[in-house]
């Protein structure tokens, strides 16, 4: 894998000048007049950049979380009820306060996936294919009959 890093305070300025803010993710609201039909993309730019997706060794199962305000965070809400989703959103703490929405089962995770990559011509590949070996790992299993066999 490759990757650049650039480190400059001139360049910081002039991104903060076109509208960039610093610490994004304490302030971000959901896009007001975002159509519904569009909800998918965002969520997947987002979840690429602030969501992670792992792996319950004990419970053999799939997980998401996704972190950021409280705005962020009952939009993608919204998108799961839409979905019948179940996703649940907690307060946290670190330095600031935060929010952080998880969803969990591989059913669950599944269609929340599914829904987001759906048509896409644009993602994070590294999450995606985390996701891919952790279906490819169920559909093993499923010669146990633990698991429902996922797409």
């Amino acid at each position: 894998m490759k990757f650049s890093q650039l480190s400059s305070k001139y360049f910081s300025q002039q991104l903060i000048k076109q509208g960039c803010v610093p610490k994004k993710s304490l302030i971000l609201t959901w896009p007001t007049n975002l159509p519904q039909d569009l909800y998918p993309h965002f969520i997947r730019g987002y979840f690429d950049g602030d969501g992670s997706i792992f792996w319950h060794k004990r419970l053999r199962n799939m997980g998401i979380s996704i972190v950021g305000t409280k705005d962020i965070c009952d939009g993608v809400k919204l998108f799961c009820d839409l979905l019948n989703i179940n996703a649940h959103i907690r307060e946290r703490k670190q330095k600031n306060i935060y929010y952080e929405l998880t969803i969990g089962g591989n059913i669950q995770v599944s269609t929340f996936m599914n829904a987001i990559y759906k048509d896409n011509t644009f993602c994070l590949l590294r999450k995606k294919e985390k996701y891919n070996e952790f279906v490819k790992e169920i559909n093993e299993c499923q010669i146990n009959k633990n698991f429902p066999l996922l797409n």
